[in-house]
């Protein structure tokens, strides 16, 4: 313990030596050292009171100073941007991004957060960071720009302090680090959303004390900028992140690039439905004699002939992909073959060598990070979650692109040779089915133009072709895919992504323009492709007959890749906007030609998506055709006996047969879904009136497609035998016994393998499917079109006798009650189709016609009725077979109950109070 008197003789020495170094009175007192060691009022070195600045040189004094489009002056924490006043009131195009992320839940490094258009802009003693609108335009210097002033505002992102200002130049410096160090980007409330708990999204705050700048790049057109930032959760309930060492801080590292745009604008073209191209979209409010506001330009890059005349002619600044110091040597080859072809749709365009690879120089002035190189490079992630991308900067004001930079994932081609294939669960394989199940995966903050899967079908068609290789003898078992077949996976994607940054949208129409019978034949591939747009999500062309097979990926750009080159890239000769368009218009007059068709995200991936013919992950012009040899192939190698023989051999890891068993259950449930959208579909064409050939835009598909199509699908989706596996294979398919970070947990997974809840996912699936709303509604609708309509009541007839044939039918035979007792998934799926019809009654979703609640009613009843007379009769059944339609029995009886409360309750039906007594 201390004492105080022992205390006290300190403490009087303290005072004495304060007293001894007091100032004498009326001597001024240093104020403290402001941030960064800046001077305080009264030192020697601070600037007089009454100047609104301090001094130029002071503030700048040991700063490192960085030349380039702007300058910046780094001096210990501070960054200083030096704006000039030609630099002001001028637009600069700013792309914020991941860096670095966590590697997991779309938090990764090198996907975009947010582009805007800035200016810096003076008001007083400080500068302001403007967002402009570029989406809004008007005639400059009329009532239309007066009006649309008083309309539209723009945002400040910041208000920065003039710290000085240059004698001679009159340029302005102001502190930019704090901008940069920042939560800018809304990150806390983003990555609560990406990290988001069971009950909603999770409270994330921004720590600004554990983040700095980490970067500072000054190039001739940009500069870019690093900062690492971290954000710390209130909560880690649930919270698992494989990726951060320390869950409580989280980093990531935004990038930030600012570049200069083009002094004179390119000349834009105006976009055209018809044809797939990334869009920059205006509404204009000069156009008040026009039937909307909007004008839309495609994105595109600027490319001059060096000969005017020529028919084909170099261009005066090719397009140049370097390819980066990541991408592993060994495929670098093959990714500078997948951006040269490209010049064969350039050709068609009237270009020569219009697009070109090179490999980045061994010099350390070149940078990817300057804006002046497009590149290619690979990154890496914990949890793959995009494959490939190809973000590229776009002139908001014209849709010129600027410079793009591919990412690659490494685990992509990791995947296609199956090394560490696996699926999370039956869900996983259940969501694989219908696109629109897919789109769910994806965060609802990446817009559905950005959103690019080719890793998926990369990986798992790999997969795919990874067993039927090996079932073919053409590999040994255990043995990986060889660099043949990599070299044409490498080479699409690569294509496929640098299609992206060359302004093109995805056609999943690219497929169905090839005849089925030419899949195989190699002549026609290399002329037309295998689907006529690389911008396709393909699947790996396994033939049936082995003896007859072809190429596995197509070969280069298709006939519906140059026809859409050339509606982007052929100059007109105009500068005029409306004279260009009437010459590219002539070109997107063309698209009814064979090998033109265009379909999209927007056509595939919605519930309400309706053309059967566009689809991911198909081949050939008859998808149902296509289907039912995949899935028949497929069921043939696990039915085959052959199957543990052929991937592991006579000695090897058998979980190599569990990850196959996954891939071709996963690869079987993807062939199912593209039956669904035959039912109640309709083939859409982009079309415009007056255009030659002209056809209708919406046609029903035929009454005898849509039959066909369940027929396909009792037979190989919901017949008691449809994913028939023998017991011994099953009894094979070893779990990894691996525990560990980075892998499920050792008491999360089921050891065996769960063959019923993947089949009853895919089943699920396509249930939901048959009976979702966009679907019904359109049944009922084109009831009222056609008299040759495929109605409703016999839709879910035709599904009632598919899913309960066997009970209380004409198909019930001591076969089929076996069956029913036995071990199938088939008594899941009748309980599964009850329940939805239950839905369909109690509670239907919206866009539900109500005939569609009175027929699942009747649907109901009907099997009621089978079970009772099964539950009735003298058959012999089990006791699983009576429990189920016991049990059955009892979910329709509440059901159809809740049905009559619900009605009551709107007066929809007796008892309600509407009804008027009699």
């Amino acid at each position: 313990m201390i004492r105080l008197p022992q205390i006290r003789p300190l403490v009087v020495l303290a005072l004495l030596a304060l007293l001894c170094t007091a100032p004498a009175a009326g001597a001024a007192t240093p104020a403290p050292a402001g941030k960064s060691g800046t001077p305080g009022k009264g030192d020697p070195e601070s600037e007089d009171k009454d100047k609104p600045f301090r001094d130029w040189k002071k503030v700048t004094k040991d700063a490192v100073v960085s030349h380039g489009y702007f300058t910046v002056h780094r001096k210990r924490d501070d960054l200083y941007l030096e704006i000039r006043p030609d630099q002001l009131d001028q637009p600069v195009l700013g792309i914020f991004s991941f860096a670095r992320g966590i590697g997991s839940n779309f938090v990764l490094g090198g996907l975009p957060l947010n582009d805007r258009l800035l200016e810096f802009r003076r008001v007083g003693e400080r500068i302001l960071v403007m967002e402009r609108n570029p989406r809004f335009v008007s005639p400059p210097g009329g009532p239309w720009e007066k009006a649309r002033g008083l309309s539209y505002g723009e945002s400040v992102l910041a208000s920065l302090k003039i710290e000085s200002v240059h004698d001679t130049t009159r340029a302005v410096l102001v502190e930019f680090g704090q901008f940069l160090v920042s939560d800018l980007s809304d990150l806390a409330e983003r990555l609560g959303g990406a990290l988001s708990t069971p009950t909603g999204p999770r409270s994330i705050r921004f720590d600004k004390d554990r983040s700095a700048l980490t970067s500072v790049k000054v190039f001739p057109e940009n500069m870019e900028f690093e900062a690492l930032l971290t954000y710390s959760p209130n909560s880690r309930t649930g919270l698992s992140l494989d990726g951060v060492p320390d869950e409580r801080f989280i980093p990531i590292t935004v990038h930030y690039s600012f570049s200069k745009l083009p002094d004179v604008p390119m000349q834009p073209r105006l976009a055209d439905d018809r044809v797939g191209y990334f869009l920059t979209a205006k509404k204009d409010f000069g156009r008040d004699q026009a039937e909307n506001f909007w004008v839309r330009f495609v994105n595109r890059w600027r490319l001059e002939k060096k000969d005017s005349n020529a028919a084909l002619s170099e261009p005066v600044k090719p397009i140049v992909f370097y390819i980066d110091h990541t991408v592993p040597k060994e495929y670098r080859a093959w990714v500078k073959e997948g951006v040269e072809k490209w010049q064969k749709a350039f050709e068609a365009a009237g270009f020569r060598n219009a697009i070109v690879a090179k490999d980045a120089p061994e010099d350390s002035s070149w940078d990817a990070e300057d804006v002046r190189y497009s590149t290619l490079r690979w990154i890496t992630s914990t949890q793959p979650s995009f494959g490939a991308i190809g973000p590229s900067r776009v002139d908001p004001r014209t849709g010129e692109i600027l410079d793009a930079d591919i990412l690659f994932e490494a685990s992509m081609l990791q995947s296609f040779r199956n090394a560490y294939r696996r699926y999370s669960g039956p869900d996983a394989i259940g969501a694989e089915v219908l696109p629109s199940t897919r789109m769910e995966q994806w965060p609802a903050h990446i817009p559905l133009e950005r959103r690019c899967e080719a890793q998926q079908g990369v990986a798992d068609g790999g997969a795919l072709l990874h067993v039927a290789l090996l079932m073919d003898g053409a590999l040994a078992p255990g043995s990986p895919v060889p660099d043949s077949y990599m070299h044409d996976a490498v080479v699409w994607v690569t294509m496929h992504e640098v299609g992206h940054t060359l302004g093109l949208r995805h056609n999943f129409r690219g497929s169905t323009a090839t005849p089925y019978d030419k899949l195989n034949d190699r002549a026609w591939v290399e002329e037309h492709g295998m689907y006529t747009s690389v911008m396709e999500y393909p699947t790996p062309n396994i033939s049936l007959d082995r003896s007859t097979q072809g190429y596995y990926y197509t070969q280069g750009a298709g006939t519906g890749d140059r026809w859409a080159i050339r509606y982007g890239y052929t100059p007109s000769g105009s500068s005029d906007l409306k004279a260009d368009h009437a010459v590219a218009q002539k070109i997107a007059d063309e698209n009814l030609q064979a090998g033109h068709e265009y379909s999209t995200d927007d056509d595939t991936y919605p519930a309400n998506a309706l053309d059967p013919r566009t689809n991911i992950y198909d081949l050939g012009d008859d998808p149902i055709r296509f289907a039912r040899d995949r899935t028949a192939y497929i069921a043939g190698l696990w039915q085959g006996g052959k199957l543990e023989d052929r991937i592991v051999g006579d000695s090897g890891d058998l979980t190599a047969l569990r990850r196959a068993m996954d891939t071709l259950l996963g690869q079987y449930g993807i062939a199912l879904g593209m039956a669904v959208k035959y039912v109640g579909g309709q083939y859409s064409t982009r079309v415009h009136r007056g255009q030659p050939g002209a056809v209708e835009p919406l046609r029903p598909v035929p009454a005898a497609k849509q039959r066909e199509a369940l027929d396909f699908l009792a037979r190989r989706a919901f017949a008691a035998d449809a994913f028939s596996v023998s017991p011994a294979l099953l009894g094979r398919l070893a779990p990894e016994r691996w525990s560990h970070w980075g892998l499920p947990g050792a008491f999360e997974a089921r050891l065996d393998y769960d063959l019923n809840p993947r089949t009853l996912a895919i089943q699920t699936a396509l249930v939901n499917g048959l009976t979702a709303p966009a679907l019904l509604a359109r049944l009922r609708e084109a009831e009222s079109r056609s008299p040759d309509a495929f109605r409703m009541s016999e839709h879910l007839e035709r599904m009632t006798r598919m899913l309960w044939g066997e009970v209380g039918g004409s198909a019930a035979s001591a076969a089929a009650f076996r069956a029913l007792d036995g071990t199938s998934t088939r008594r899941d799926v009748q309980r599964l189709y009850v329940d939805r019809l239950a839905t369909l009654v109690v509670g239907p979703a919206p866009g539900v016609p109500d005939d569609a609640r009175a027929l699942a009613r009747l649907q109901l009843t009907r099997i009621d009725g089978r079970a009772a007379r099964v539950l009735a009769g003298e058959a012999p059944i089990g006791d699983y077979t009576r429990a189920h339609l016991m049990e059955t029995r009892a979910r329709i009886r509440r059901a159809l109950e809740a049905g009559r409360q619900a009605d009551a309750a709107v007066g929809r039906g007796p008892g309600g109070p509407n009804v008027v007594p009699e």
